[in-house]
């Protein structure tokens, strides 16, 4: 594994403005696939495409099968660019077709119960996503920079997925828990740094019962700032921080307001 090209392909990405976020998991997703390579006795000079398709294939869930798919590409396109290969065996993997989400809030009394019940930490992590509906790699990173503005009128403002700019107003209990923290919010035990985002999304489905989720608690974040906003489908797609309305529709549907319907259903009869 050439530690060094991984160093200059990163150097580029920070050049280009990527966030810190960006270049922890291109990091994180390029030494997985030459550790790959490595174990199969090749190299990223001699990786074929029907390399990178076996590679992918070892990823069942279709969302992080297409971010590894975005992963590779833009590496062998570096190499590319950079000279460092006459070819891009990624230039034609097939596309990765993920299917469409559901909304899947979590119930407010199952929220009320855990944060009842949990460990300061589980707490905040749960106020982070069900308050500021923020995803499980951003409540790892959360850090007290979050939290801008005066007195009674803080924002949490980050980077987030595709390097994109958020800030909304900030809830009460999440002004308490970036208020309280020194720095990172859940420092690392193992390393300079925060937890890693599979620890956030482990603990918080051990805490919650049943199938619920940390995404689920962002979810419920969405489908409440959706009916409180009049159905404004648009500012809940700049508060998560999505980058299209057709996935915020996966967090709230469009038909939500059932007894709004009902109501049109009558009227017409």
């Amino acid at each position: 594994m050439d530690d060094g090209d991984l160093i200059d392909y990163l150097t580029e990405l920070t050049v280009a403005g990527r966030s810190p976020r960006t270049l922890r998991i291109r990091r994180y997703q390029t030494r997985s696939w030459l550790s790959w390579l490595a174990g199969q006795g090749l190299s990223p000079a001699t990786a074929t495409r029907a390399d990178a398709i076996a590679y992918l294939a070892l990823f069942s869930d279709p969302e992080t099968r297409a971010s590894q798919r975005a992963a590779l590409r833009g590496y062998h396109r570096w190499l590319l660019e950079s000279g460092r290969r006459e070819d891009d065996p990624t230039a034609r993997l097939p596309s990765v077709r993920t299917p469409p989400g559901r909304p899947h809030p979590i119930p407010d009394h199952l929220v009320t119960r855990a944060l009842a019940t949990a460990s300061p930490r589980l707490r905040a992590m749960v106020v982070l996503g069900r308050f500021a509906g923020l995803r499980c790699a951003e409540i790892a990173n959360a850090h007290r920079d979050y939290l801008t503005g005066p007195p009674g009128r803080e924002l949490v403002g980050l980077w987030g997925k595709g390097d994109r700019w958020r800030e909304l107003p900030a809830h009460p209990q999440v002004v308490d828990v970036l208020r309280s923290a020194d720095g990172w919010v859940f420092p690392s035990p193992a390393r300079p740094g925060p937890i890693r985002a599979d620890t956030v999304s482990v603990e918080l489905s051990r805490l919650l019962p049943g199938d619920w989720t940390g995404h689920s608690l962002r979810h419920a974040f969405a489908t409440e700032l959706y009916a409180r906003s009049g159905n404004d489908l648009r500012l809940v797609q700049l508060a998560l921080g999505h980058s299209s309305p057709t996935t915020t529709v996966g967090y709230v549907g469009v038909g939500q307001n059932f007894e709004a319907m009902r109501s049109l259903h009558l009227a017409a009869g």
